[in-house]
Parts: C-alpha cells; sequence; structure tokens
C-alpha cells in the first residue's frame, strides 16, 4: 500500500470516529476503537492495524507524531491529554485491530 493510501485510510478512521465530538458517542477511547473494530472485516482491520503501525514508525519523537494525528488525520484526540504517548495509544489500536473481536 503506497504512503497516499494508507493516510486516507487512516484519515477515515481517525477522522470520522475521534471527530470533535468524539465524547458524544463513546465514554473512553477503547469504545470507539471496538466500534469501528465491530464493523469492520479482519482484512480491514489489518490493513488499518498495519497501516498505523506504519504511520507511527516515520516519526522521530513523540510530540511530532502527536501532531501528525491532528494535522494529518484530522484526530481530535490527544493522547499526552490522558498521560499517555501518541506512539503507546496507537500501538494499542494496532494492537486491538490484531485481535479477533466478536460482533
Amino acid at each position: 500500500m503506497s504512503e497516499h493510501e494508507e493516510l486516507s485510510l487512516l484519515r477515515n478512521f481517525f477522522a470520522a470516529y475521534f471527530h470533535e465530538d468524539w465524547r458524544c458517542n463513546a465514554d473512553t477511547t477503547e469504545a470507539v476503537v471496538d466500534d469501528y473494530a465491530r464493523g469492520g472485516t479482519p482484512e480491514e482491520l489489518r490493513l488499518v492495524a498495519n497501516a498505523i503501525r506504519s504511520y507511527a514508525a516515520r516519526f522521530s519523537n513523540d510530540r511530532d507524531l502527536e501532531k501528525g494525528l491532528d494535522k494529518d488525520l484530522g484526530c481530535y484526540y490527544v493522547p499526552s491529554g490522558t498521560g499517555l504517548s501518541a506512539k503507546a495509544w496507537m500501538e494499542g489500536i494496532a494492537n486491538r485491530f490484531s485481535q479477533d473481536i466478536p460482533n
């Protein structure tokens, strides 16, 4: 998958599920991730998980990665605001998408 395709895939996830009012739809980020996972096929989840890992690996520091979440991906959740690093938060999402999730 090209970098452009990865960015498009990630924007579709982060901007749609972590939009400015995401807290109206779920109480936690985990609930948001689980909601997406329940609606996705195993192949879709694998693609998003791989794209998340690839995107995060492009950044040499967490500050720039967190800026990228906002500017590149349209994500309104700020991991550092809850004491998490952006890399750890994104890796957690990728790991969740790599698990079997019952519908």
